[in-house]
């Protein structure tokens, strides 16, 4: 290597690690609300879990609660629906 080749080698590494270090900017994200698809038979069967809170003897919300369930995926909570209870027959 020259000594000529020295003085230009060090304001090259200086001028790159300045560019390495200037601000970099990047585009601003907007927020984006962020909605739920629906869920009709999840609503329903809320709905009939409030007329079991109510009456839990009420056959048509446990046969239709049971139904709910299973389509939403939870054979376990359609099952204890359909079960039968002790007393349910009695009023």
């Amino acid at each position: 290597m020259t000594r000529e080749a020295k003085p230009f080698r060090i304001p090259l590494l200086l001028s790159a690690a300045l560019a390495a270090l200037a601000p970099v900017t990047v585009p601003h994200a907007t927020a984006q609300e962020v909605v739920p698809p629906p869920t009709p038979n999840a609503d329903r069967l809320a709905e009939q879990m409030r007329i079991l809170a109510t009456d839990p003897r009420n056959i048509p919300a446990l046969l239709a609660a049971g139904e709910l369930s299973a389509r939403l995926n939870d054979p376990s909570a359609a099952a204890g629906f359909f079960r039968p209870r002790a007393g349910a027959g009695s009023r």
